[in-house]
């Protein structure tokens, strides 16, 4: 059995949204017949590990010095370990750090392995306080410009990628975010008879939550009194800040607002849940927006709660308003605003409409298996 060896810096299993997508990889994978094996930085443990059928290890040590500068060398030391006991002649690469990924290409280059490398993004230069001068911006800038060359091929997040790869003849295929839609069957629970909303996330980067809470300011008493809007992983010092020159207007929204701020994944679970609709809004003109892909969309309609958001990235590839989602017609509170307005007009029956349609995208464009000859050429 030929093994896939999957590596990356995310926090595997559970730490983070790269996780997630690892994950998801390897299930394809073994749905394919490779053995597969995830290396990462997740908690502390010795020897291979177990996460709902997929072995990985983790090469965090307890001195997080060690733990970051070394991870390449204890890399390559497990590589010519496992090369001993198993056929091994393909590497995906998702976000390392640079020197990591400078490491192993040099390492697969001489060893006649295939290297993949799994592009999620592409910083935009207002995503940081010192812009181009930031050295995470430089760095990815320098990763996408000029390490990734045709010695390697590439899995894109988005169009924007897919096309940039391919004009300097790389050879790409496009693999947006996607999930194993069995695992997310359990039943919705039935929202109350206010709209909930639900924001997940961290925005300083970029999702942007001011406009949304601008929008929220712009509705009548009534429409704001029928509206329950909960906040997750921002703080109410982050949203008193947003609006610090708006004191009147945060306090008119407030009784509107549950501000939860940094909980467990299950709370998170739990309200998604019982909500009508998730935000989103980004920047579509910016390049991060073009480049990435939103994975909170994803992982919303595959619990059946739609979106309100603008389109970014292809999310116009699969989303059709008032189908399975509501779409923000700019990027503005004012718009936000209006697409509130279409929100609370619909009946009961037209949500659940809406939430069915959500979900039968999901399963339709964003499973685990929706994706398999993207990886067979791949693979070849």
């Amino acid at each position: 059995m030929e093994t896939i060896l999957i590596v990356c810096q995310y926090r595997f299993p559970e730490g983070d949204a790269g996780s997630v997508r690892m994950y998801n990889f390897a299930k394809t994978l073994m749905s394919l017949g490779y053995r597969v094996l995830i290396i990462g930085m997740g908690p502390v443990k010795k020897g291979f590990q177990q996460y709902k059928g997929i072995r990985y290890l983790s090469l965090r040590q307890t001195n997080p010095y060690n733990s970051y500068f070394g991870f390449s060398s204890r890399l390559i030391d497990l590589i010519k370990r496992l090369r001993k006991k198993w056929s091994l002649h393909t590497i995906i690469l998702g976000t390392t750090s640079i020197n990591v990924f400078t490491v192993l290409k040099k390492y697969c280059d001489r060893n006649d392995i295939v290297l993949i490398k799994d592009v999620v993004e592409w910083y935009s230069p207002s995503q940081f306080k010192w812009g181009r001068l930031s050295l995470s911006y430089f760095m990815k800038d320098i990763e996408n410009r000029f390490i990734i060359d045709k010695t390697i091929r590439v899995i894109s997040i988005s169009t924007y990628l897919e096309k940039y790869f391919l004009n300097k003849q790389i050879h790409t295929e496009r693999i947006p975010i996607y999930f194993d839609q069995s695992e997310y069957t359990k039943k919705k629970e039935e929202p109350v008879q206010s709209l909930n909303l639900l924001y997940a996330g961290f925005p300083s980067k970029q999702d942007n939550l001011y406009l949304p809470l601008k929008g929220l300011s712009l509705l009548d008493d009534q429409s704001l009194n029928r509206l329950h809007f909960v906040i997750i992983g921002v703080s109410l010092y982050r949203v008193k800040q947003l609006f610090s020159l708006q004191e009147e207007t945060l306090k008119r929204i407030m009784p509107s607002l549950e501000i939860l701020g940094r909980v467990p994944r299950s709370v998170v679970l739990k309200n998604l849940l019982k909500s009508d609709f998730t935000v989103l809004l980004r920047d579509n003109q910016e390049r991060y927006a073009q480049a990435g892909f939103p994975s909170k969309v994803i992982e919303s309609i595959s619990n059946s709660t739609p979106v309100i958001m603008n389109f970014s990235s292809d999310i116009g590839m699969y989303f059709t308003d008032n189908e399975n989602c509501i779409e923000v017609k700019d990027y503005s509170g004012m718009a936000f605003a209006d697409s509130l307005r279409r929100a609370l007009l619909l009946t009961e029956s037209e949500k659940k409409s809406m939430s069915r349609n959500a979900k039968e995208l999901a399963i339709r464009s964003f499973d685990k298996d929706s994706y398999i000859k993207q990886f067979e050429i791949l693979l070849k």
